[in-house]
């Protein structure tokens, strides 16, 4: 059944470990391969201290669209900021399946390598896919 537009489906709380930038002077695009730890937040989020970048709380309306492929999911959304409403946003995020690379409550070292190189492969031919359209 579908959402009423502006109806959050699900409230998750996201704690950033650190990022890898890499720059790509083939294509117009740049990536960005964030380590993040996520979890579905249940309680009341009035009670969350919201996120400051450089010291101002960022606020963003998001409509994202999934999609599965592989052993990715693949988010496609366009955002924009509570105090410039008319600065869109559009974001591509590719996530690796956890549940592939924690079997049991442990870590599986050689799939993280095959995955995450078949996650750079992704970027990069997705980025000169759309650098040449």
């Amino acid at each position: 059944m579908p959402v009423p537009s502006g109806h959050a489906l699900s409230s998750i709380v996201k704690h950033r470990v650190g990022d890898f930038d890499i720059y790509s002077p083939r294509t117009q695009f740049d990536y960005r391969i964030s380590i993040n730890i996520e979890f579905e937040y249940h309680g009341n989020i009035d009670d969350l201290v919201e996120a400051t970048e450089r010291g101002a709380k960022k606020e963003r309306m998001k409509d994202r669209v999934t999609y599965w492929h592989q052993d990715y999911r693949i988010d496609f959304t366009q955002a924009k900021r509570s105090d410039l409403p008319s600065d869109w946003s559009h974001e591509l995020e590719i996530e690796l399946d956890e549940h592939k690379l924690f079997k049991d409550g442990t870590s599986n070292r050689p799939a993280f390598d095959v995955y995450v190189e078949g996650l750079v492969n992704n970027l990069r031919i997705l980025g000169r896919a759309a650098s040449a359209a």
